[in-house]
């Protein structure tokens, strides 16, 4: 208890650089969240992406809705649930992929998203791994407003982060939930 990171949506957030964090095969990337705010444009719990073509991104986008983007076979997939989480709420929220099957998003146990996909994981090199920012610079564009070369960050806590070497499913993941009687603080 008490050991969530807690992002300010302007400055702070963690970077491994040289991420060794590589996986291959099946994963699930998990997190809780507790957003105090949706950020301005897409922002990541986990970046680890390079220009839409290597790596995987794991993240909330303006309105709420979770987002993952991965890099697999000769293709980037992305998908993005309905559902939004809710602000100033502990939620659990997953990614699951699948090689040559689907990629997969849960929220608190429930599959909120999934799309078939074909070939296997294409990690990003020589990219870091970001929590909280996205990991390289990104055009926001408004009606009114364009800005180039612009990091985007979290607003919230994160707690419980992790990324294993299986691809858990429904089943696990709605248990595993439930188990937990008292969220993350």
């Amino acid at each position: 208890k008490g050991k969530a990171i807690k992002l300010d949506g302007f400055r702070s957030y963690v970077k491994r650089d040289k991420n060794s964090i590589k996986p291959q095969g099946a994963f699930t990337v998990e997190s809780w969240i507790a957003l105090a705010s949706y950020p301005w444009s897409p922002a990541p719990v986990i970046d680890c992406s390079f220009e839409k073509s290597k790596g995987f991104f794991f993240g909330v986008d303006r309105q709420g809705h979770i987002s993952f983007k991965i890099a697999a076979g000769s293709s980037w997939h992305e998908i993005t649930t309905e559902k939004k989480i809710p602000l100033r709420k502990w939620t659990h929220i997953t990614a699951v992929f699948a090689p040559d099957k689907n990629i997969t998003v849960f929220i608190n146990g429930k599959q909120a998203a999934a799309a078939e996909i074909k070939g296997n994981y294409i990690p990003a090199q020589n990219s870091s791994l970001t929590i909280g920012r996205t990991n390289n610079p990104q055009t926001w564009d408004e009606y009114q407003l364009t800005t180039e070369d612009a990091y985007f960050f979290l607003d919230g806590l994160l707690d419980e982060i992790k990324i294993s070497g299986i691809a858990k499913t429904k089943t696990q993941l709605s248990s595993e939930v439930a188990a937990v009687k008292n969220p993350p603080a």
